[in-house]
């Protein structure tokens, strides 16, 4: 894919991933080139507290899943919390968000002390058994649905 085409096709998948998270009640904005060019480390998609990087492909390995997770953590801010969002296009999985388990687990822990929720709400509000089915660990990383991620983010308020 020519330079263009793919940049294009890289800033058609931010607009998406902010549009899917403000349409979630989460104030998201893509990093405009300015901050981009002053910086080689700055992230596709920031929002309170979070940093992104965005893969919009046809196909990708988890190599580059978790390539695209190192590049977003590049990004030195304090209490930023980095995650990958990946969207395989022309497939139907939709879009996937890739972090540390780690992460994961402190996500989920923080909204459930945050006075909103309990554990058990969080995820039972993402199904009964959510980590079994929706949740894969491989190496250390969790590749969870956007909206599985999208509710804890919620849930941390």
């Amino acid at each position: 894919m020519s330079g263009r085409k793919s940049r294009n096709k890289g800033a058609r998948g931010e607009r998406e991933l902010v549009n899917i998270l403000r349409d979630n009640g989460i104030e998201a904005r893509r990093a405009g080139p300015a901050q981009r060019s002053g910086s080689a480390n700055f992230p596709d998609v920031i929002h309170e507290g979070y940093a992104a990087e965005v893969k919009y492909r046809n196909s990708i390995s988890l190599g580059a899943a978790i390539a695209a997770l190192e590049q977003a953590e590049e990004y030195r801010e304090p209490g930023v919390t980095h995650y990958a969002a990946i969207k395989i296009t022309g497939s139907r999985l939709g879009w996937h968000v890739i972090v540390r388990v780690g992460v994961l687990i402190d996500a989920i822990l923080s909204a459930s002390v945050s006075g909103k929720r309990t554990y058990k709400e969080i995820v039972g509000s993402l199904g009964n058994n959510w980590f079994s089915w929706r949740v894969a660990v491989v190496d250390g990383f969790a590749i969870l649905p956007l909206d599985d991620w999208i509710h804890i983010i919620k849930a941390r308020g």
